[in-house]
């Protein structure tokens, strides 16, 4: 159940790719460490029996939250708690506490792969794309090669390198993390001596990292823009396995001694003969009362954000969107268009679509003004109070931001908004997806249900009120609500 849950952020999102590598390195740690149990009589194992029957039928509840919130970290954890917590107690049920002592990391290092809250990796993403191109740009002008920086461009004379998030050096540093224990529990390393391993394999991903980014720089200011395309990544596999390769020489140093062999055949209590068949029963349980649930709450009307888009403005065209945003969206539809008004104000207007079931909301949530915009040179100048502002059929709740750009002021409108029959339920609850959203779906019975995003940006106004009354009164022109059936 776990693996399934986890296994969805593996696949969608690059920098977890790393972790379908983790069931396997653990099953393998955890059968190194079964030869370790003691061959003497197995302690007592107080509260472990306890402990996972509660870990089992918290299960249920738990997976029903996590279908209704699949996107949610607080799901992921919160099943990775149960999970371990049911293994290391029936674990314990049979040898005692003690002799289970060794068997806690293989079973905890799933955590490794289990994706960090936005609320941290955004800021850290943001924090070390930043880095990466301040430094980059640095060496070019100690190298004599002009460039600056606008956000995370770099402008050359020959063209604008983009330090993305893959560049930014996150999925070096979480595989490199997930590396260096590896190799602390591969070779046995003691506890200290393990969190030096740690430190070295994030310090090493960060150097190498913008040795990367460097060179790349080098290559477009001297080849083009177009030849770091051919070597994007297989520098990136190139520093991965440098990395590698020296914190495993690090981790060779840093062994004690060789690892003492268990020879006796290891003590464990006998496993209840009818133990097994009801623990089947209780997790296939599971999983049929979360789909009946479901089902018996599916709704066969949703309401849509459908747009129009204003072909008749002054100079209104369609903005191409590159392939590695498509990505790193996940999304199923993407448009941007930008126009010209008749005071002379200049108006960018994206509308983003997942549809039902395809993807989570991180890809969503990684497509916000306040980290999209920095991105392209805007520098954040300060978040208003969310409004509500019309549509056609209904209203909409906007986060609204100002950022500076050349000294002019930019105000950025977003929503995002989760397809449901509004008629029928609270109409808080489609833009609401903090923790107590997400539980009020589980409890009302709403999954795999559409997301859409609508973002305006402003330019050309000189106050936040004469921007947000533009901007109210050009929605309802805009985009309507449009009942559909699913």
């Amino acid at each position: 159940m776990l693996i399934t849950q986890l296994s969805n952020f593996w696949a969608a999102i690059p920098q977890y790719e790393f972790g379908w590598l983790v069931p396997p390195l653990a099953f393998y740690f955890f059968l190194r460490r079964w030869k370790d149990i003691p061959p003497t009589a197995p302690t007592h194992g107080r509260g472990a029996g306890a402990l996972a029957i509660a870990c089992a039928l918290l299960l249920l509840p738990a997976w029903i939250f996590r279908t209704a919130a699949p996107q949610s970290y607080h799901a992921n954890y919160l099943l990775a708690l149960l999970v371990t917590g049911f293994t290391l107690g029936s674990l314990a049920c049979r040898a005692g506490w003690a002799g289970i002592r060794g068997f806690v990391f293989p079973v905890l290092f799933i955590f490794c792969a289990v994706p960090w809250s936005r609320h941290l990796e955004s800021p850290l993403i943001e924090g070390l794309t930043g880095m990466v191109t301040t430094v980059t740009v640095e060496l070019l002008q100690l190298c004599g090669i002009a460039a600056t920086r606008t956000g995370n461009l770099v402008s050359l004379i020959n063209g604008t390198l983009d330090v993305e998030e893959a560049c930014s050096g996150i999925r070096s540093f979480q595989s490199m993390i997930m590396a260096a224990l590896a190799l602390g529990e591969l070779h046995r390393i003691r506890v200290r001596p393990r969190l030096l391993l740690i430190a070295a394999g994030a310090g090493l991903s960060l150097f190498f990292n913008l040795l990367r980014n460097f060179l790349l720089a080098i290559i477009a200011s001297t080849q083009g823009i177009g030849a770091v395309n051919v070597w994007h990544d297989s520098s990136g596999w190139g520093i991965f396995l440098v990395s590698f390769y020296l914190l495993n020489q690090l981790a060779n140093r840093l062994v004690a001694g060789p690892i003492p062999l268990q020879t006796a055949k290891p003590s464990l209590r006998p496993f209840p003969a009818w133990a097994g068949v009801p623990i089947a029963i209780w997790f296939i349980s599971i999983l049929a009362t979360t789909e009946y649930w479901y089902r018996s709450h599916e709704q066969s009307v949703a309401e849509t954000i459908a747009v129009r888009w204003p072909e008749d403005k002054p100079g209104y065209q369609i903005q191409p969107v590159l392939q590695p945003t498509r990505d790193i969206l996940l999304c199923s539809d993407i448009q941007i268009a930008n126009w010209k008004e008749y005071d002379r104000t200049l108006w960018a207007f994206s509308a983003v679509r997942w549809n039902p079931g395809e993807t989570t909301t991180n890809g969503a949530q990684s497509h916000h003004p306040e980290v999209c915009l920095p991105a392209a040179g805007l520098k954040w100048i300060r978040t208003f109070p969310p409004q509500r502002l019309p549509i056609e059929g209904g209203d909409l709740l906007f986060t609204i931001s100002e950022f500076e750009a050349q000294g002019r002021s930019v105000y950025s409108f977003f929503t995002f908004y989760e397809e449901s029959d509004r008629k029928r339920e609270n109409a808080w609850l489609e833009q609401d997806f903090s923790l107590r959203g997400d539980i009020h779906r589980a409890l009302i019975g709403r999954r795999d249900l559409g997301k859409q995003t609508l973002e305006i940006v402003v330019s050309g106004y000189s106050t936040y009120e004469q921007a947000l009354t533009a901007v109210g009164e050009a929605l309802p022109t805009l985009a309507h609500f449009e009942r559909v059936k699913r």
